[in-house]
């Protein structure tokens, strides 16, 4: 236990390390808390009421868009003083909690399965990118599975000596799930129905009840403010007719259904479904209660007319939430499956401030870059541009081909530094990045352009504030002129700026580079866990893989089943066949569906262990034949 609770919380704090500046080129970890949950925690700040609010508007349900336990934990967190910054006592919390949840998958499988099992599968969860990166997003995805995985421990323990007390833990723990996240609401019945069985037989109708209840008792202040705030029945959160819509959309490839893929469409949708124009601007003002029922009630139509395709698409989706790594493109919602490994080298950990008062250690203008740096393709060109303040490289019409190369830059090994860099588009699709001299690895995150979304820039297009916060902070600064690219060397002593393709685009790219200044920040903390973090990597790049973890699994329920272990695989399978059933009717991403991969590890386990003691078998009767 103290192996996979140790090792579970290195892998997060790593991924967590790994993390800590992720970049102002891509969306941060926890940006996506400056929406709906900063919303709910600023109204409980200014007044003063965690569930009921004093001022509201009974047609607009924006509050219901998500259970209110999360932002009543940021609150508590942060009181007064929240203001958005970086969240490390919370982000500390879910990694701790995620590794208790790995310490939990070991008890569960304990109950059922040999210790060897027991320990592969905790080792497992631990190890896991997925559950590793999820832990740190800023969502309460991750944190609300734990009290899951307690409640079914309990419920392992009630079956094997009944008591009544264990059922009604269990239930009470499934509702404190639903004040996190509302996908688990009616898991309660589900585990009732399916797990009831294995009580005596007397005792069947009792516990099954005991567990609905408690459940329903834990969730009832939700329904009960919402009755009375807005006078609708809504058991925890008001966000099933848009997930239906967007879950058809997503599958809907000839688009036969016209229903609408994205906030912005919905919007629209609202406008044409009704003849309201005011309906444009905003997802729950006005009617939102209204337009929320009608978008349900048009997705229930498209099923019930095209039962045997909405009964296909349930399928593809489920199959994509048994995904790992690997290389397939399915669109956006599944490919959220695929998460960054723990990086090999020791991360860039310091704060940023103050980088603009330090002298740099290594400069370069366009002419030094000109003279020592190299093309990489006879067909690039490169010129000075400005009375020498830019140099041009005009790239050759590859894909992702690097381009042009600077001269060797030399750090120190084992430090943090930042690269400041004066770059802009011209044209086309290119990316700047930092690797090291052989360029097989890059240090720092790349800088990317992205031309479609420059030309809407340029061109006054249209906004698309209120519908897409985080996308709209990207791209703000991914055009502005100045960038910052944090590192750490690592082992290196000399690194490389590279500026290559991102893509096919219309027309060559054409990249212009100011300046580049390096700035030397201090030691890269946590030296000490380098030894670590290519054991977790290769073990991580290898094992969690679909081709690998999917047969692993399915041979572990076959195994099971030739064994009759009945009760095992009902346990083991009662949380993903939950999930599988109900979330695959809806537009799904991978942290939604969190609690079924802290159980497909119990299935691989089996397998390796059955594996590993088959081997000692023939290897003792080996040894006792010769």
């Amino acid at each position: 236990m103290l192996i996979v609770f140790a090792t579970a919380l290195t892998v997060r704090l790593l991924r967590w390390e790994d993390n800590r500046d992720s970049l102002k080129f891509d969306p941060p970890v926890f940006s996506v808390m400056d929406s709906q949950y900063k919303i709910e925690v600023r109204r409980m700040i200014k007044e003063a009421g965690l569930l009921f609010p004093r001022e509201h508007d009974p047609e607009s349900p924006r509050m219901l868009n998500h259970p209110p336990g999360y932002a009543m934990l940021l609150l508590w967190f942060y009181g007064d003083s929240f203001n958005g910054h970086r969240y490390e006592r919370l982000k500390l919390l879910q990694a701790i909690c995620d590794s208790v949840a790995a310490l939990v998958v070991v008890a569960i499988t304990l109950q059922i399965l040999p210790m060897g099992a027991a320990a592969i599968a905790g080792l497992l969860v631990a190890l896991s990118p997925q559950l590793a990166f999820y832990s740190l997003w800023g969502t309460p995805d991750s944190i609300s599975v734990l009290p899951l995985l307690v409640a079914v421990y309990l419920l392992i323990l009630a079956i094997k000596k009944p008591n009544i007390w264990l059922a009604i833990a269990s239930g009470a723990l499934i509702g404190v799930s639903c004040w996190l996240r509302a996908n688990a609401m009616v898991l309660a019945p589900f585990l009732a129905i399916t797990l009831s069985w294995f009580f005596p037989k007397g005792l069947r109708v009792k516990y099954a009840a005991a567990i609905v209840c408690a459940a329903a008792i834990l969730i009832a202040p939700i329904t009960i403010r919402n009755w009375v705030v807005f006078h609708h029945f809504v058991p925890l959160s008001l966000r099933a007719g848009i997930n239906l819509v967007e879950g058809i959309a997503e599958y809907d490839e000839e688009n036969r259904f016209g229903m609408p893929a994205s906030l912005k469409f919905i919007l629209q949708k609202d406008v044409e479904w009704h003849g309201r124009p005011d309906y444009g601007s905003n997802q729950w003002q006005p009617d939102g209660f209204m337009r929320e029922r009608y978008r349900l009630s048009r997705g229930l139509e498209v099923a019930r007319q095209n039962p045997l395709w909405f009964a296909g698409m349930m399928a593809r989706r489920a199959g994509t939430m048994l995904r790992y790594n690997d290389s397939l493109v399915l669109g956006e919602g599944a490919d959220t499956c695929k998460v960054p490994l723990v990086s090999a080298e020791a991360s860039f950990a310091h704060q940023q401030s103050g980088i603009s008062q330090a002298a740099p250690v290594w400069s370069a203008d366009p002419t030094d870059m000109l003279s020592a740096g190299g093309s990489l393709s006879s067909k690039v060109k490169t010129a000075l541009q400005d009375d020498g303040h830019w140099l041009e490289i005009a790239g050759d019409e590859s894909a992702y081909d690097d381009q042009f190369v600077s001269p060797l830059i030399s750090v120190k090994k084992d430090t943090d530094y930042v690269l400041k860099v004066s770059a802009r588009m011209r044209q086309g699709l290119a990316s700047i990045k930092l690797t090291t001299p052989d360029r097989k690895v890059s240090l720092s995150q790349p800088i990317t352009f992205t031309e479609p979304a420059r030309e809407q820039k340029e061109a006054g297009g249209e906004s698309t504030e209120g519908v897409d916060e985080v996308d709209s902070k990207v791209d703000e600064h991914r055009f502005s002129e100045s960038f910052e690219m944090p590192f750490a060397s690592g082992k290196h002593d000399h690194v490389l700026l590279v500026v290559g393709n991102n893509g096919r685009s219309i027309s060559a790219p054409i990249t212009q580079i100011g300046s580049v200044e390096l700035i030397e920040i201090g030691r890269t903390p946590h030296s000490w866990v380098r030894p670590l973090r290519p054991v977790f990597r290769v073990i991580q790049r290898n094992v969690f893989r679909t081709q690998v973890m999917l047969p692993l699994a399915f041979a572990g329920l076959v195994l099971l089943a030739i064994a009759r272990k009945w009760r095992e695989m009902a346990i083991i399978l009662a949380m993903p066949v939950y999930y599988l059933c109900f979330q695959s009717a809806l537009y799904t991403e991978y942290r939604y569906i969190l609690a079924i991969h802290y159980f497909v590890p119990m299935l691989v386990a089996v397998t390796v262990y059955w594996a590993l003691s088959a081997l000692k078998s023939r290897a003792y009767q080996g040894t006792t034949s010769a």
